[in-house]
């Protein structure tokens, strides 16, 4: 059978539910703040905001229960937390060696 280019499919998860996550998942990698102070509460109520988000579209396809949520969602965020930590480092060197990031 030839795919006909979309999944046709109600238990899978609305496509509008996974763009607000996939926009809520830049927003927390790619951080922009112009209040330094209120930043890590923000950031920390938005991790908490992905997690819940990220739990409630895995349970909308764990039509079996064997799905472990808690244990993928820990690992998910464990992950990305490290992924996060070499951007952040990525984006300090190229502020501070760029000649070109002094134009921002």
């Amino acid at each position: 059978m030839e795919y006909p280019g979309y999944i046709l499919s109600n238990r899978l998860p609305s496509v509008k539910s996974i763009h607000a996550f996939t926009d809520e998942l830049i927003n927390y990698l790619f951080p922009v703040t112009d209040e330094p102070e209120m930043f890590m509460e923000h950031h920390e109520g938005e991790l908490y905001k992905l997690q819940t988000h990220l739990k409630e579209l895995l349970c909308s396809v764990n039509y079996s229960n064997k799905l472990n949520i808690d244990d993928i969602c820990d690992k998910f965020f464990a992950g990305l937390s490290a992924v996060k930590d070499k951007l952040i480092q990525d984006a300090q060197l190229i502020l501070d060696f760029d000649p070109s990031s002094f134009s921002f």
